[in-house]
């Protein structure tokens, strides 16, 4: 869900409020990217990113566009391009499917 869209979690990390300590990583993790170090790349999206053949940055761009603004539309689409590059065919012409979408949340 976006950020946006989610309740404030009731957790302090010292003085500073949920909305202060969020900024504050985000802070860290921008003067961490201005260093050339990669924030927001598990390795889940290191290996998707490879086999989509763009680099960890572009998919950290895609990843963070789709689900934050939860793009609906959108997701299936990666989702089928990610599973077409990933999935393994089966002998009897079936793929397993590396990730499924379950539902929309209009379902």
């Amino acid at each position: 869900m976006p950020p946006s869209l989610r309740d404030p979690l009731p957790y302090r990390i010292g003085d500073g409020t949920y909305a202060e300590t969020v900024e504050k990583a985000a802070w860290v993790s921008r003067q961490l990217d201005k260093r050339g170090a990669l924030t927001g790349v598990n390795n889940s999206l290191w290996v998707i990113a490879r086999a989509l053949r763009i680099s960890p940055q572009t998919m950290r761009r895609l990843n963070r566009r789709l689900f934050m603004a939860a793009d609906a539309e959108a997701i299936p689409s990666l989702v089928q391009r990610i599973n077409a590059v990933l999935c393994t065919p089966m002998p009897n012409g079936e793929t397993n499917a590396v990730l499924v979408i379950v539902g929309r949340a209009s379902e």
